[in-house]
């Protein structure tokens, strides 16, 4: 068996997208149904039905998350105000998707947002069994993300991955992250700010990035300089192996210190 190549991740994503593919397919002929193709959208509509968000902020051409926000507000799949949603009417009323837009671009445009949902899909249910599979073997302990309610920062508090051994004492953290080539510089900066505020908080904190997927060499390089460890996940074991060399009291594991805190402009200082 280990003669013949077998791409787990592969196995397992492609009846992922299948699903998610027949489920906007589904969304979508309902949203054809209710605006009269594409033509009318009502903010009521809208606000009650706010899983459609991915779809609708397609056919609004608004790009981003940020754009989203500076055009229409706070919003979600989960909730969407009756403000928000009567300004998302709006902008596709005037834009009317339906004229300008066939239904296989439509498909087309959603494509990158599938591809995002199931690169987290896979971070969380394949990838981060791996590394967990991996602690246990090693008998590090830890709490998974699901299990802690956040892991204190500099700047703000949230949870990491995996605490170890868990978040009020923390010794190490593992974040397990799948980029592809063009989101690779975004992941970086992302997990370079959250590692920069979790070691800023707590000093002798050992920082691990697990990576897989196509990462540029220029953004695990710079990666390196924050993490103590950034490993690909087939050396999983191997990182394991060295957290539970440093819960020993190894001190040598850990490679950088983050000093860093904020304080009022106007705090008075004491002289001798």
């Amino acid at each position: 068996m280990q003669a013949v190549p077998f791409d787990v991740e592969s196995a397992i994503t492609k009846g992922v997208y299948i699903q998610l593919r027949n489920r906007v397919e589904n969304l979508l002929n309902e949203l054809y149904i209710i605006t009269k193709g594409l033509e009318e959208f009502h903010a009521d509509y809208i606000q009650c039905n706010s899983y459609m968000l991915p779809i609708l902020q397609r056919l609004a051409n608004i790009t981003s998350k940020a754009a989203l926000k500076k055009q229409i507000g706070n919003v979600s799949d989960n909730a969407i105000s009756q403000p928000a949603a009567k300004k998302l009417a709006e902008i596709l009323n005037k834009r009317k998707p339906g004229q300008t837009m066939t239904r296989q671009q439509i498909l087309q445009s959603i494509e990158p947002t599938l591809e995002g949902i199931v690169r987290d899909l896979v971070g969380r249910v394949l990838l981060e069994r791996i590394v967990a599979k991996a602690l246990d073997d090693a008998n590090v302990p830890y709490k998974l993300e699901s299990e802690y309610s956040s892991l204190e920062g500099v700047i703000y508090n949230f949870r990491a991955d995996f605490a170890i051994p868990d978040e009020k004492f923390p010794k190490a953290l593992i974040e397990v992250r799948k980029s592809s080539s063009r989101h690779a510089s975004l992941y970086a900066k992302d997990k370079m700010f959250s590692a920069i505020n979790w070691k800023g908080k707590n000093k002798e904190l050992l920082a691990v990035l697990v990576v897989d997927g196509e990462w540029t060499s220029e953004t695990l390089k710079a990666m390196t300089r924050v993490f103590d460890y950034v490993v690909p996940l087939n050396r999983s074991s191997d990182v394991a192996t060295a957290i539970y060399e440093y819960l020993q009291g190894d001190i040598s594991k850990l490679k950088w210190q983050i000093n860093f805190s904020i304080t009022p402009a106007n705090l008075k200082i004491d002289k001798d």
